[in-house]
């Protein structure tokens, strides 16, 4: 199952702005997913920001995944979904770091439900990029992304919230050779699908920084 038809199977968007950027040249909603949005969630003047954003499409193909910039429109959006100027999208991407072109992966495939971590399921992910070593893995109630010495927080598992945390998408997106993620976390009350950048992040001790969420209501 494509990762945006089971969002699109999710309850209706909440709120479509996400946490302050970590990066400060960087304003409004930072990612998108393809479908399953309905833009009555949208409240106040997010549809606007939305409007004025400059957008990518992270695009899979043959060879690879690739960013292509795309225009969208939000003016039916609560009857047809957000429509894209770029055809076969899962996400849709908007923060200045993001550079087009290919999007270079691990050379990994998840194996049935690999990709998710929750509290009965807890098997880690391994992966080489660019001749470094990665690990995402469950230490206690967090999903954290590892390398070497450096630790990331991306998710987290709660059997009390029934929380669980899903690696949608593992890649670089800015160009530093780093790798990227995109992540869906979900619980009993809500859901977000978060972008993180490794440009962005400025603590050495860590491999990448959350710049934004797109929120769901449960």
């Amino acid at each position: 199952m494509r990762l945006s038809t089971f969002i699109a199977t999710l309850a209706l968007l909440q709120c479509v702005a996400g946490p302050a950027s970590a990066d400060p040249a960087s304003d409004g909603v930072q990612i998108l997913g393809a479908v399953g949005w309905n833009g009555a969630d949208c409240y106040g003047d997010c549809i606007d920001v939305l409007k004025g954003q400059r957008w990518l499409a992270l695009v899979p193909g043959r060879d690879g995944w690739s960013v292509v910039p795309t225009q969208l429109s939000f003016d039916d959006v609560d009857s047809k979904g957000i429509h894209s100027t770029v055809a076969g999208a899962e996400f849709y991407l908007s923060h200045p770091a993001i550079l087009t072109g290919h999007a270079t992966t691990p050379n990994m495939r998840f194996k049935d439900n690999a990709r998710q971590f929750y509290p009965t399921h807890t098997e880690p992910v391994r992966f080489v990029f660019h001749d470094r070593k990665y690990d995402v893995m469950a230490e206690g109630d967090e999903v954290v992304l590892r390398s070497g010495r450096r630790r990331t927080p991306i998710g987290d598992i709660n059997a009390e919230m029934e929380s669980q945390s899903t690696v949608s998408w593992i890649g670089d997106l800015d160009g530093d050779g780093e790798v990227d993620l995109i992540v869906y976390k979900s619980n009993t009350k809500n859901g977000q699908l978060c972008l993180l950048l490794s440009s962005v992040n400025k603590d050495p001790a860590n491999i990448a920084a959350e710049v934004g969420c797109q929120f769901f209501s449960g």
